[in-house]
């Protein structure tokens, strides 16, 4: 049942666990969005798990998931190739944008997540706020955020890029090279009527999820 945010998600997941007299147990997925992996292991605790893609859209754009689109389309499968070299392109354009939206995120999480030691005495509390305050490198986080994402675009690790490009855009790509507007609807309908196409995504859900129900995740 979709509740909104991230931080909707992970609240409404502990709410319902913490009911009482109740037979069933609440999970919460959300997409990376900018996560690390500290603060999505740190989820997990709450049953707070995540798709391994940046973006819940990005699944659509897994490689097989459009071969398979391409072919019930009838477009030439090449045109899948094409869709993920312009991805790359666009995360190279973009990854100073990328990456500064990553690390507003972490810093965001940080004051979330953390709090200042308490502190008895004034003087020990400016200290242990001024420690807080030093665990917070942007810089630092910026340039090893770059040099991420640098390597995947050397590289031309798509795969990798799906887990990290957090931009809804990227699905105007898919639309262009396969020569239609209505990508995500009919991304959607191919998912509920073919089994291939549920195949190739099931990768992205964390085990947790998909072992939770008798019926896996049909």
């Amino acid at each position: 049942m979709p509740v909104g945010s991230c931080f909707d998600v992970i609240n409404h997941t502990k709410a319902f666990n913490k009911l009482q007299n109740v037979n069933t147990n609440a999970f919460g997925l959300v997409d990376s969005d900018h996560h690390d992996t500290s603060r999505l292991e740190k989820l997990k605790e709450s049953d707070v798990y995540s798709f391994s893609v940046a973006e819940v859209e990005n699944l659509f754009l897994d490689s097989d998931f459009l071969a398979i689109l391409a072919k019930q389309i009838l477009t030439d499968e090449a045109n899948v190739d094409l869709i993920k070299t312009d991805v790359i392109k666009e995360l190279d354009k973009l990854k100073e944008v990328q990456a500064s939206n990553y690390v507003s995120t972490k810093v965001n999480y940080y004051f979330t997540d953390s709090d200042v030691s308490k502190g008895n005495a004034l003087n020990q509390l400016e200290t242990n706020y001024q420690n807080f305050l030093d665990n917070i490198t942007i810089n630092d986080w910026f340039t090893d955020r770059i040099a991420q994402l640098n390597q995947m675009i050397t590289s031309a690790d798509y795969d990798k890029v799906l887990v990290t490009f957090n931009h809804k855009g990227i699905k105007n790509i898919a639309s262009k090279h396969l020569n239609i507007s209505d990508f995500t609807d009919r991304s959607i309908k191919l998912l509920q009527g073919n089994e291939d196409a549920k195949l190739a995504l099931i990768k992205y859900f964390p085990e947790e999820i998909k072992t939770a129900g008798k019926d896996g995740y049909k």
